[in-house]
């Protein structure tokens, strides 16, 4: 395993007071290892609080598929990631029935599910 230290740290988050960088890694859940002078953490440990906020725009974006996505961005695949945009970017339509009937069915259900009184 890795080790990245404190000084390190604090260049990635682009901060210069080590208070703010030793804040940063306890409200994210970065365990600060202190070795004699030495102070650092895991660097896995680090990289995914880092990219965290990333990550769970991915996941909302693209539900199980953003491990995929994810080491794309990683590779720097941009063709790859211009081409899933234009896919993803694609709607699909609400089916519509074209019969009056069923969609009074439908409607008065819905509303029978939610508890309103249908009449």
């Amino acid at each position: 395993m890795k080790n990245i230290s404190i000084e390190e740290i604090l260049k990635q988050l682009s901060y210069s007071d080590l208070r703010s960088g030793r804040r940063w890694c306890r409200e994210n859940d970065v365990l600060l290892i202190k070795q004699g002078k030495q102070e650092f953490a895991l660097e896995t440990n680090f990289q995914e609080a880092f990219e965290r906020p990333f990550i769970t725009k991915l996941k909302k974006q693209h539900g199980d598929g953003w491990k995929m996505v994810y080491n794309l961005y990683k590779e720097g695949n941009i063709p790859a990631l211009d081409t899933l945009q234009k896919i993803s970017t694609v709607g699909h339509k609400v089916f519509r029935s074209a019969k009056r009937k069923s969609n009074l069915f439908k409607e008065k259900l819905d509303m029978a599910l939610k508890g309103k009184k249908v009449a």
